[in-house]
């Protein structure tokens, strides 16, 4: 996200760490149609409502270039008092929490379970010299890709609950 020369956001959409999130929105069949927000970053002095906006238009984009996409992941982590208000204010559903989990810490670098498409045991971690550092829930949201029929019919294929948006 620009404004005038000046980068002041940057979103990352990418394939989600586990499979596990891929198959549990549509099913094994449909799970190359889901896609995680990896990443959203946006300077403080970024103009109000920039994150909603800058959301709306990358999904907007998506949704053009890959219309094989049906939806996008998110969680927000409630380790750091994160609990998705900019994904409720953009509408994405809701759909429970992550179990908890343990992530390593690699100096100042928080590492995910799963690096380059393998899980890292507790044992690798501790001779990588990384520290386990356990991690609350993450609350789960979805955003369904596309024009209303599209959204239509992917709500009818999810296999997930959607829920009421939690409580911070």
């Amino acid at each position: 996200l620009f404004d005038g020369n000046k980068l002041i956001g940057v979103a990352m959409i990418a394939n989600p760490c586990s499979e596990n999130v891929k198959k549990s929105i549509f099913g094994f069949e449909h799970k190359n149609t889901v896609r995680e927000l990896h990443r959203l970053a946006l300077l403080d002095e970024a103009p109000k409502n920039s994150e909603s906006y800058f959301i709306s238009r990358c999904y907007k984009l998506l949704s053009k270039i890959r219309p094989d996409l049906w939806a996008i992941v998110s969680f927000s982590d409630t380790t750091i008092n994160h609990h998705g208000g900019i994904y409720q204010a953009t509408n994405h559903l809701y759909y429970g929490k992550s179990a908890p989990a343990t992530f390593y810490l690699d100096g100042n670098r928080l590492r995910h379970p799963r690096q380059n498409g393998k899980n890292i045991s507790k044992k690798e971690a501790i001779l990588k010299g990384w520290k386990p550092v356990k991690r609350q829930s993450k609350n789960r949201y979805l955003f369904l890709l596309g024009d209303k029929r599209k959204r239509k019919n992917s709500k009818r294929l999810l296999k997930v609950k959607i829920e009421p948006y939690p409580k911070k």
